[in-house]
């Protein structure tokens, strides 16, 4: 009676564990009853043990055993989230470490038969006659099995093999990690030019005039011009987004394409229990700021390729006679210096961003990852990859405020190198215009008043003037270009003490949010015999973790010449784009 009314209500490893805490009450005859009860009880919870690690099937209608399947998850999350332990059926004796063990065999066994469709596959009869068999493989008392340990050990490994062949043999995942980090994370130099340069034109539209199927094509021919027929074959995983706020919003913000375009890659079962949404989320966040940061680097180059083509004396400089134009060469001069300070900052940034970031974390992750003995420790070490990725890459929500520093400065650049293409543009109009009224300088004022072919074909010159009304054109007013030329200058100026007042909020920003220490690349060392609280020692654990701060620092303003310079500046103008000069300007 009493056993009835303690084992009320209870069933599967809730009963087991309630005969077993009867079992050690004590009293002899108690306990002699118990066992054999207990013996019973375990039967099927064995039975069910041996069914779930043999062939990954779970036969339990009362909802008995100590593992719960959840129908209703997602692919992505078959491995997360498919199979889990149910705390209230676990027994009492056993151990939790054991429980979670016996849970991953039956889990990779699923794993390899839906995931992988390898359905063929079975742990081997040897490994099978481990499992305790009968009542000779249970000690009541001790509440122990006899073997048990041997057999989960035995095919623990022969499951973990299984599915870690079947993902980098089958499934090739080494190749698609490489894939991602030389094609998402920008490590593929040559792809990223080529693909660059021919997006530019097709990038500058309005986000609405994008075509998923224009961009695949561009990609693909990106992706073939920078590989050899050796190469891993990567265009079936590639993809490309389109993000769709950007239409159908009249009312919205006009964006441009480079600000919605989003490089993807695409993987199905079973790679995606590895690269979830989630996961390849994260990639698409750190291919953003990757792509924005390459853009404006390829953005200054092409300036800097356009402008000194009009300053070479070897092009427009000599040919359309800047030298008696001191005005254009002070600007163009002033707009080199910025640019080349724009410069330091973007090549820099980037190369920390490529080699100190990206290059140290994969190699960490390359080391765990040839070390990983199971589907967990590889997931483990990915997400750790991604972490050391996103934080090193200031993306963290606790390094925002230095994210929003540099987003500061990289919106000062990218307005100034839009700024820039529009001087080339306008520069390269004054000089052709020079150059025309230079050859043309022969007409006269009576010719002017004429309109008939023969003062046309003579005022033309170079034959590239249709008429005497197109000759007038030329005879610009010089007075009004300098005046023009000399606005271009104090917007340049403009843009000159923006950047360095970003730049300088940026790096007090860093040395704040690094504990006060990133003028050092080196951790400072604690004196001798110094003694150190609990709260020290977190402290310095909290600094490591920010070490990549220091680092960048460092290579922000290796020479220390902004840290000297750190008398701060007056505020700068507004940094709004009604600063830009009004149309018809030169900028």
């Amino acid at each position: 009676l009493l056993v009835g009314e303690a084992c009320r209500g209870s069933k599967g490893g809730a009963l087991a564990s309630q005969v077993y805490s009867l079992a050690a009450s004590g009293e002899p005859r108690i306990m002699e009853l118990m066992a054999a009860v207990l013996q019973q009880t375990c039967a099927p919870l064995l039975a069910m043990v041996l069914q779930w690690a043999t062939q990954g099937e779970l036969t339990d209608p009362h909802r008995e055993f100590f593992i719960r399947e959840h129908p209703s998850k997602s692919e992505d999350e078959f491995w997360a989230g498919r199979y889990s332990l149910d705390r209230e059926m676990l027994p009492s004796f056993l151990a939790l470490d054991t429980a979670e063990r016996i849970l991953l065999i039956g889990k990779s066994i699923n794993f390899i038969r839906v995931q992988c469709e390898d359905e063929l596959w079975a742990i081997s009869p040897e490994v099978v006659q481990l499992f305790p068999q009968g009542d000779a493989g249970f000690d009541p008392l001790q509440g122990t099995f006899t073997g048990l340990d041997r057999f989960i050990a035995a095919a623990l490994e022969a499951t973990n093999k299984r599915v870690m062949h079947l993902l980098f043999v089958r499934y090739e995942l080494q190749q698609h990690l490489d894939a991602i980090k030389q094609y998402l994370l920008l490590s593929r130099g040559d792809f990223i030019q080529n693909l660059m340069d021919h997006l530019a034109e097709t990038l500058a539209k309005p986000s609405s005039e994008l075509y998923r199927h224009n961009l695949l094509g561009i990609i693909e021919s990106a992706v073939r011009s920078s590989q050899s027929p050796k190469d891993w074959d990567v265009l079936p995983y590639l993809d490309t987004r389109v993000s769709d706020s950007s239409r159908g919003s009249a009312k919205g913000p006009r964006l441009e394409g480079w600000e919605v375009f989003c490089l993807e890659y695409k993987v199905s079962r079973p790679l995606n229990v590895l690269l979830t949404k989630e996961v390849m989320g994260q990639y698409s966040q750190l291919f953003g700021f990757l792509w924005k940061v390459k853009r404006l680097e390829n953005s200054l180059s092409v300036t800097w390729r356009k402008q000194m083509a009009l300053g070479h004396p070897q092009g427009h400089g000599r040919r359309y006679g800047w030298a008696d134009f001191p005005v254009a060469q002070q600007l163009l001069q002033q707009c080199a210096m910025v640019r080349h300070e724009m410069l330091h900052f973007i090549s820099n940034f980037q190369y920390y961003l490529m080699f100190e970031v990206l290059e140290v974390s994969w190699a960490n992750f390359e080391e765990k990852f040839r070390l990983a003995s199971s589907l967990d420790e590889l997931l483990a070490a990915h997400q750790q990859y991604l972490s050391s990725l996103h934080q090193a890459a200031l993306l963290t929500p606790s390094l925002a405020p230095v994210k929003a520093r540099v987003d500061g400065v990289l919106e000062v650049i990218l307005r100034f190198a839009v700024a820039q293409d529009a001087l080339a543009r306008n520069l390269e109009t004054i000089a052709q215009h020079r150059e025309l009224a230079g050859s043309s300088s022969s007409c006269s004022s009576e010719d002017m008043d004429k309109d008939d072919d023969e003062t046309a074909s003579r005022c033309s010159g170079v034959g590239s003037v249709p008429s005497t009304a197109a000759c007038k054109g030329l005879w610009m007013d010089r007075a009004y270009e300098s005046r023009q030329l000399e606005l271009a200058m104090q917007q340049v100026r403009e843009f000159a003490q923006q950047y360095r007042h970003g730049f300088l909020a940026l790096l007090e920003t860093i040395n704040s949010s690094s504990g006060g220490g990133a003028r050092s690349p080196v951790s400072p060392v604690p004196p001798s015999g110094a003694s150190s609280s609990s709260e020290d020692e977190a402290s310095r654990s909290a600094l490591k973790d920010l070490e990549f701060l220091r680092y960048l620092s460092f290579r922000l303003d290796f020479s220390e010449f902004y840290y000297r310079s750190r008398a701060a500046p007056a505020p700068p103008p507004s940094t709004g784009r009604s600063s830009v000069l009004p149309t018809g300007s030169v900028l």
